[in-house]
């Protein structure tokens, strides 16, 4: 019953998460899959109350990272993907962002999900919020030429 409640919960979120990492969704939902048979079979991995969240996200990016590590496909498709030519986002800045911007992790809790140090955590969001500034800066300029 907890673990249908806490699926329903975050798996659009985790899954949202999981492309910026991973642009493979077959990866992603398969990482998915087995965060939930992990908390099935072994709760205590899984601490509730406000840190849940913090947990799941955690043991997702572990696994989502060991898939792709696993999978020599896996690791050409995330190769290619650390710079995206559209957007000029890196993979960590993109993952970063969304961790700290839309997730609403701490800074503390995004560089202990990512594993890197609060530093680079700052740099990280900071870039990115620079990109999408310039390019929305990019598009209005757009919209004025044509008119």
């Amino acid at each position: 019953m907890w673990l249908s409640r806490v699926y329903d919960r975050y798996v659009q979120l985790l899954y949202k998460y999981g492309m910026t990492v991973c642009p493979d969704s077959h990866i992603v939902l398969r990482a998915i899959q087995q965060l939930v048979i992990g908390m099935r079979n072994q709760t205590k991995l899984f601490v509730a109350g406000p840190a849940l969240r913090f947990c799941l996200f955690k043991r997702f990016r572990d696994l989502l990272f060991n898939y792709i590590f696993d999978d020599p496909f896996a690791q050409e498709i995330a190769h290619n993907q650390v710079v995206d030519t559209n957007q000029q986002m890196s993979q960590q800045q993109r993952e970063a962002s969304f961790l700290k911007l839309y997730c609403a992790f701490s800074y503390q809790e995004v560089a202990s999900i990512m594993s890197i140090d609060l530093e680079s955590v700052y740099e990280l969001v900071m870039q990115a919020i620079e990109i999408s500034r310039k390019r929305k800066q990019d598009q209005i300029a757009k919209v004025y030429e044509v008119h």
